[in-house]
């Protein structure tokens, strides 16, 4: 969102001698325009948003209150800093605490990632690939079985670990989360 600690806006790195720090969302607005990072107009453009040729054309994912700063700040939209409005546009709970930009930038960068990595246990035609028998069975296990297998004091747990528990995510024991053979 647009709310910032003031820990991170003014404190950042301060060391106890120093009347002020620095400032964490100024670092990030430097930091992509010093690496020719194109503004947010692009890349709502790259990801399937419509661009924007006035800053009324945001309001499918930003809000009214932070189209009128971004207009205050910013000649046009064209101008905008990805860093600022990535971080303010609005979040479905239903996916995450990131805003459609954001989201398909990591999303892009983790299927690169796997895409790219041809030691990524999924590539096959390797030596030492995995089989597909041996594939499935690797697939049979998930996070929350890793946490079961390798913690302590973990005795129940949802199946789906970074959803809440609710009637289709039930709290179940361990014993009762699938893993895989070895």
């Amino acid at each position: 969102d647009v709310h910032w600690v003031s820990e991170l806006t003014n404190l950042l790195f301060k060391t106890p001698e120093a009347k002020h720090g620095g400032d964490l969302v100024a670092f990030n607005v430097w930091r992509g325009r010093d690496h020719g990072i194109p503004g947010y107009n692009s890349y709502r453009g790259l990801f399937g948003l419509r661009k924007a040729k006035t800053f009324s054309e945001m309001n499918d994912v930003l809000t009214p209150d932070v189209i009128d700063k971004m207009a205050s700040l910013y000649r046009s939209p064209e101008d905008i800093d990805l860093f600022l409005a990535g971080m303010a546009e609005k979040v479905d709970p239903s996916s995450g605490i990131l805003g459609p930009t954001f989201l398909h930038m990591i999303a892009d960068q983790f299927a690169r990632l796997k895409e790219g990595d041809r030691y990524f246990y999924e590539n096959g035609g390797q030596v030492g690939s995995f089989t597909a028998d041996q594939l499935n069975e690797i697939r049979k296990t998930s996070l929350a079985a890793v946490f079961c297998l390798n913690s302590d004091g973990i005795k129940n747990i949802q199946p789906l670990t970074f959803r809440p528990m609710s009637e289709v995510n039930p709290r179940l024991p361990c014993s009762a989360i699938p893993t895989m053979s070895f």
